[in-house]
């Protein structure tokens, strides 16, 4: 790719015989950046883009680039009408009701780190060394989904989702310990909802994604495709009954 300045993009500084290219999208100019600043620049804390080191903030302190900024959920009331539009969406269309309903929070990117070393990791996920978005924490009496701020709106949306299909599990099918249905039941709420939200282009990703989720999510949309969402809901259930009849442990948390 041809630089079009001889000048780094964020500290002004001579290129040099080599510079790094950053581009958002492929074919876009891109911002060309020194050795220097490619080694030890901010990034952006969403996308992963070098950042000057005046760059805006989350609300949690993270740098974040001016385009993921307008895009990110940072403050907690659009956060709640996401999830309430999310809670609408899985109650008219899918005909799934949580009758007590959760609460919902934002979390730091810190707290969300600190919840997730308190969270049991489950078999299929215990060698997985990723990031947690969300969390349905169930405690004793507390009932809370949790969502770390500044996440884009779809990726909001679907953590969410996913976070719901827990509460909806917790209240219908607490034995329900199958991890493929657990998750893909999940993540197949997810996807409904992002259809719902004309989000095509994530649902794709959700049905082609490699790892277990997209493997579980799969395997729901099969049930579904053969039998209808009723189908998915019943083979949920009745998964839940036989599990009842091999343990009385109920689950204290469950994540994502």
């Amino acid at each position: 790719m041809s630089v079009r300045s001889q000048f780094c993009n964020l500290c002004g500084e001579p290129l040099g015989e080599t510079c790094q290219i950053f581009s958002r999208v492929p074919g876009d100019k891109g911002l060309a950046v020194c050795a220097s600043c490619a080694a030890n620049a901010l990034t952006c804390s969403v996308c992963g883009m070098p950042l000057r080191s005046d760059a805006d903030r989350l609300s949690d302190g993270r740098p974040v680039c001016a385009p993921c900024q307008i895009t990110a959920i940072d403050d907690p009331v659009t956060a709640r009408a996401i999830y309430e539009q999310v809670i609408q969406i899985v109650t008219s269309a899918l005909g799934l009701r949580v009758y007590v309903r959760p609460g919902f929070a934002l979390y730091s990117c810190a707290g969300m780190a600190a919840l997730q070393e308190h969270i049991p990791h489950p078999e299929f996920d215990a060698n997985t060394n990723h990031h947690l978005l969300g969390a349905y924490i169930k405690l004793g009496a507390r009932r809370e989904i949790v969502v770390e701020t500044g996440l884009p709106r779809l990726m909001m949306t679907k953590v969410i989702a996913h976070e719901y299909g827990h509460a909806w599990q917790g209240e219908n099918c607490p034995f329900l310990l199958d991890p493929v249905l657990l998750e893909g039941f999940c993540e197949w709420i997810a996807f409904r909802v992002l259809g719902v939200a004309g989000a095509t282009e994530a649902q794709k990703y959700q049905r082609t994604v490699s790892g277990f989720y997209g493997d579980a999510l799969r395997v729901v949309l099969a049930i579904e495709e053969t039998g209808g969402a009723s189908s998915v809901v019943s083979r949920v259930r009745s998964q839940a009954r036989n599990s009842l009849l091999l343990s009385d442990r109920l689950p204290t948390v469950v994540m994502t």
